[in-house]
């Protein structure tokens, strides 16, 4: 079985970003994780995706 090491180190980008995110004050959204990693929001949303199918991210709603 191999690995596809870019991806792994993709994965881990974007949870690092979301970690460093939530530690502020505003709602961790695609477009803030995009601008974050200098990326556009359609590569975000993308990644994002595969991230919630893994189980790795999941989204919340906001109640007000």
């Amino acid at each position: 079985m191999t690995h596809d090491i870019g991806l792994m180190e993709k994965t881990e980008m974007y949870l690092k970003a979301i970690a460093v995110l939530q530690q502020s004050a505003v709602p961790v959204t695609t477009s803030k994780i995009a601008e974050f990693l200098k990326i556009t929001v359609p590569a975000a949303s993308d990644m994002l995706k595969r991230l919630m199918q893994k189980g790795f991210v999941s989204t919340e709603t906001d109640g007000g």
